[in-house]
């Protein structure tokens, strides 16, 4: 996973699933590579080096824009539980 930066708080969510073994119980491996930009990172995730990448939203679309081979996804969590009763 291509991260910008390293220690942010963005990617505290990272070190909790990381650090808890939630990744590893579902047999995920993962390699965190910090990037000094979202920018950078972009060029890493289109020259193949990490699969999946987190930052900013304008350089990915800018990098879309000039046929980078990369897509965005978003993902919703829920972090909370409701009671139905």
């Amino acid at each position: 996973m291509v991260t910008t930066g390293k220690g942010s708080a963005q990617q505290w969510p990272i070190f909790i699933v990381v650090g808890q073994s939630y990744i590893a119980e579902q047999g995920v491996t993962l390699d965190l590579i910090a990037a000094s930009s979202t920018a950078a990172g972009m060029q890493q995730l289109a020259a193949g080096s990490g699969n999946i990448g987190s930052g900013g939203l304008t350089d990915p679309l800018r990098a879309i824009d000039k046929s980078a081979p990369i897509s965005l996804s978003r993902s919703i969590r829920r972090w909370w539980t409701t009671s139905t009763s």
